[in-house]
Formats: structure tokens, C-alpha cells, sequence
């Protein structure tokens, strides 16, 4: 964790862009729950049209996204950390995520409540019976009452959840516990013993198998069977916060030697083409196992089990570092539009949901091909999202708000 050699005002382009990617992915994973088949509750939208080509979409997005996020996020953080000390990190990450966190809690989460129980007066009844099975302790006649019933009655706060923004509220929560955790670092990481360890970790030719092996210790503890669990609570779940801390903490580290971050993306061609010809099909095959198998009533055998996480840690790395190495080799230096997406992405990311929702419940029920409706539902979500920015956040006290201030156009 010392980063003593680096300099901090360094500008990574391509971390930039990636961050902005994984930014635009949520949109595309949250436009395609509707159309997923078979059903993914407690969605409140369920298309007339759906197809398996959406579920293996989202199951391939829901590998990688959020851990290149807390990765990144880690990484930003160490340099913030460098480049302002203890005191100015934690009072600049507090009002980049806290402040937007809280005015999201206030604004958007009523708005998506709303949304939710608006939706569930139209979803089907297959849809419905979905989330009985998979998520009893989700009781969706709650939902199914006029909106101002479900708010007058306080249901709205026992079925009080962040949706999209448990991610800063993850965030924070790392944030304040490395403020007091990194300066034991900085001392812990001063030897050339930690330093190698690193090197090894992220630079070796065996890094995708000791990563995957730290990364299988924490998704042990998954109680889903598709992958990392999405938080269903407004308090942060201990599996998930502990598996996303991981990737937090990497980051950070990856940030203590300037070539480990280079190093790790090294062969991004192969993992990428080893990550989608090979471990994508298997770990699908086997998701789809466990699946049938807990359908029938019956135990999962171990041996299912231990190639379901083993195979989807090694899908994660594989993806972490192709992803990497492929920005490091496109997006490493600067352009304007990439630069625009960029400072775009987090009111991008704020926004989107409510406005997916709206349109998702909009189109479902028209007698229309899924893909074409899927395709409307994102362009039309991303000219809202990005025209809201341009007209009224970018220039203005709200763009300064999410993202500081910005240097030239």
C-alpha cells in the first residue's frame, strides 16, 4: 500500500474509460431484466417477448462489472490518499459518494418504490409466481396496492432498498474503513517481501490462479446460484461486502508499484477469447445444473458446487484482466468523446434506472420483436440520461457536485 513511487497527478485514461464502460454496462444489464427468460424477480416488468439470449447478457455482464468497479474505485482511492493525504481523501470521497448517496436516498429511491408497485399491477403471473419461489421473504402482495396505500400504510419502509445505489453505499463504507486501515498498511507494505508478494500476485504468469484462489475464499459464501449476490437490504449483506472488499483492497495495492496495473492486463487477448469460448459456456451449463437440480427438490452435490465457484472466480479474473489489458491498448490515450462519456457516466449511472423502469413497463405488453424493444428501451434511456447531462448537469453547480471542478470544455 505505499505509494510512495508514483506520481499522483498522473491521468489513466483508460482506467477513466473503463470505469465509464462498466458505468454504461449498468444500463444495459438493467434494460435487459425484463426480457430475460426464464423470469428474474422481483423485476417490475415482465416482456411479452422475452428470450435466453438476455439471460446469458446479464449473466456475462453480472461476471465482471461490479468487481472492475471496486477495483478501479480501490485503485482511484489509493491515489486520492496519495495526492491529498488521510484527511483530504476521506473529506473528498465523503462528498463525491456521501452527498450523492444521501440526495439519492431522498429522491430517487420514493421514485423507484413507486415505480416497483406500479409495475407489479401488470407483470404476469408467472412473473409473480417467480418471485414467490425464489424470494419468499419478498412478499409481492405488499407491492400490489395503490401507491398511496403501499406509502401511507409504512410499507414503503419495510420494504425500504437502495436498488442501483447499494454501489456507493458499499463504497462508503470501504472509503471510512480504509482511512483507518491504510496507514497499517503503508508500514506493512514498506518491505521487499510484501512488494514481491504483489508482483507475484498481479504479474506472474500464474496471477489469474492466485487471484482466483483469494477471490474463491469470499464467494464461498454466496447464497445465490448465478453468480455474486445482488443486496436485497437496505444494510450492507457480509458476504457481498466482504467479496467486493476484496476487489477494493486489490486496487488499492495495485496502486503501490505504477507497472503492477500494466502487468495485469498482460495477454488481455487470450483471456478474453479463453473467458467467452470456454469458461462463459461451462459456467452456464453448470448454473443451469444447480438450477434443475434445487428445481427437483434435490441436494446439489459437492462436486457441482466446487466447479460452479471455482469456474466463476476464474471467469471473473479472466474478464478483469482481458477488459484491462484491452482498454490499456485502445483508451490509453486521451479523446474528447471518451473523456465526455466520462464525466457523463455518474449522473448517468444516478439516473437510469427510474428511467428504464418507466419505459420497460411502457413497452412490454406491445406485440413487438424483444430485441427491438430492448434496443428502443436503451437508446431512448441513454439520450434522457446523457441530454439531462448535457442541458443541465455539465455546466452547471450539480455537475461540480458529482464530479468536482472541470478542467476545459
Amino acid at each position: 500500500m505505499n505509494t510512495q513511487n508514483l506520481d499522483s497527478n498522473t491521468r489513466y485514461h483508460d482506467l477513466d474509460a473503463l470505469r465509464a464502460g462498466m458505468m454504461f454496462l449498468g444500463l444495459v444489464i438493467h434494460a435487459s431484466l425484463s426480457f430475460v427468460y426464464p423470469v428474474v424477480p422481483p423485476w417490475p416488468a415482465s416482456d411479452s417477448d422475452p428470450s435466453l439470449f438476455f439471460t446469458i447478457l446479464c449473466y456475462f455482464i453480472h461476471a465482471f462489472r461490479m468487481q472492475i468497479f471496486f477495483l478501479i474505485a480501490g485503485f482511484f482511492g489509493a491515489m486520492m490518499w496519495r495526492k491529498r493525504g488521510p484527511a483530504g481523501y476521506l473529506a473528498n470521497r465523503l462528498k463525491r459518494v456521501g452527498l450523492p448517496f444521501i440526495a439519492s436516498c431522498l429522491i430517487l429511491v420514493p421514485l423507484l418504490q413507486c415505480l416497483w408497485v406500479i409495475g407489479f399491477q401488470h407483470v404476469s403471473q408467472k412473473h409473480l409466481d417467480a418471485v414467490k419461489v425464489y424470494l419468499p421473504r419478498f412478499d409481492i402482495e405488499k407491492y400490489r396496492v395503490p401507491v398511496s396505500e403501499f406509502f401511507t400504510s409504512g410499507t414503503w419502509l419495510d420494504y425500504y432498498m437502495l436498488y442501483h445505489l447499494w454501489f456507493l453505499q458499499y463504497l462508503l463504507v470501504y472509503i471510512v474503513l480504509m482511512f483507518f486501515v491504510a496507514p497499517l498498511g503503508d508500514k506493512l507494505f514498506q518491505g521487499e517481501s510484501p512488494r514481491k508478494f504483489l508482483r507475484v500476485l498481479f504479474a506472474s504468469r500464474a496471477k489469474v490462479v492466485w487471484l482466483s484462489l483469494i477471490t474463491l475464499a469470499f464467494f464461498w459464501f454466496m447464497k445465490g446460484r448465478a453468480g455474486v449476490d445482488t443486496p436485497t437490504h437496505f444494510l450492507p449483506e457480509p458476504q457481498i461486502l466482504a467479496y467486493y472488499g476484496l476487489f477494493f483492497i486489490l486496487g488499492w495495492c495495485l496502486y503501490s508499484q505504477a507497472e503492477l496495473i500494466r502487468k495485469l492486463g498482460e495477454y488481455w487477448k487470450l483471456y478474453l477469447a479463453f473467458g467467452t469460448f470456454v469458461l462463459l459456456p461451462i459456467n452456464l451449463q453448470l448454473t443451469v445444473a444447480i438450477r434443475e437440480i434445487t428445481e427437483k427438490g434435490t441436494e446439489v452435490g459437492e462436486g457441482i458446487w466446487w466447479a460452479y465457484r471455482v469456474g466463476f472466480c476464474v471467469l471473473t479474473w479472466a474478464y478483469v484482466i482481458g477488459f484491462l489489458g484491452l482498454f490499456q491498448r485502445y483508451f490509453s490515450q486521451p479523446k474528447a468523446w471518451i473523456r465526455y462519456l466520462a464525466d457523463s457516466s455518474y449522473w448517468v449511472y444516478l439516473l437510469h434506472l427510474p428511467v428504464v423502469v418507466i419505459l420497460q413497463i411502457l413497452v412490454s405488453p406491445i406485440d413487438l420483436p424483444g430485441p427491438i424493444k430492448f434496443i428502443g428501451v436503451m437508446l431512448a434511456t441513454g439520450v434522457v440520461c446523457v441530454g439531462t447531462y448535457h442541458l443541465f448537469v455539465r455546466r452547471t453547480a450539480i455537475g461540480v457536485f458529482l464530479n468536482g471542478e472541470r478542467k476545459g470544455s
